[in-house]
Parts: C-alpha cells; sequence; structure tokens
C-alpha cells in the first residue's frame, strides 16, 4: 500500500531490509552467481527470491529498500495462485519445508523486525 508510513515511517524511507521479492531486484551479475543463483531444485516457483536474498545477506551484502522506486507487480498472474489447485499446495507446503530446513531460526526470527510487533496485523503491537 504506498499509503502505509510503516512503523515509524520506515515504509517512506530508504532501509536494510532481510529480504525483496525477484520482481524487482538489481545486483551484480557477479553478486548472483557468486550466491549459487535462485534454487530452481528445491525451489522451482516459491520462496527462490527470499532464499536467494538470505544467500545475499550471507555473504555479508546488504539488501537495500527505495521506495521511491515504484513498479506494478500482478502477483500469482502467470502461475495462478497457490492455493487453488492440490498439486500447486503440496509443491507450496514442499518449498516451505525445505526453506525451514535450510534456514532454520532465521525463517522465525527476522532482524528487521521488531518482536514486539505483530505478525499477523500491519504495524501493531502483540
Amino acid at each position: 500500500d504506498p499509503d502505509t508510513d510503516g512503523y515509524w515511517g520506515e515504509c517512506k524511507v530508504i532501509h536494510d531490509t532481510s529480504a525483496l521479492t525477484a520482481a524487482c531486484l538489481l545486483f551484480k551479475r557477479d553478486t548472483y552467481l557468486a550466491v549459487g543463483g535462485m534454487d530452481k531444485v528445491h525451489l522451482p516457483i516459491t520462496y527462490n527470491d527470499i532464499d536467494l536474498c538470505m544467500k545475499i545477506r550471507e555473504k555479508g551484502l546488504k539488501l537495500i529498500l527505495d521506495p521511491s522506486i515504484k513498479v506494478l507487480h500482478h502477483e500469482n498472474k502467470s502461475r495462478g495462485n497457490d492455493g487453488m489447485d492440490a498439486q500447486k499446495t503440496i509443491r507450496k507446503q514442499n518449498e516451505r519445508a525445505y526453506m525451514i530446513a535450510r534456514w532454520g531460526s532465521k525463517m522465525t526470527h527476522d532482524d528487521f523486525y521488531n518482536p514486539n510487533l505483530s505478525k499477523t496485523k500491519l504495524f501493531e503491537v502483540d
């Protein structure tokens, strides 16, 4: 939502973050190759951008979100909704399980998200 300021206005300022959507990522080819690119074997559809971002951060590099860049992204437009098909649902569950096995507590603990904020309600305190 472009009208959302976020917690203490963070959605309106350039800041470091834990992950970004691959619909709009920009980095050097050497960086992509150094981290092994996207995992097409274990993550053919879902979470591959999150995995890529986590590998980039693991190398000590930063992921910078610039809110002045505007991109129109039609989520699931080409592949359809994962929840609408039993086979897609199973694939997504398998990819999620892989991410949890691969990244462990990094999947539940985000250094860039205040632990006092809700994980179910946007920008609210639990």
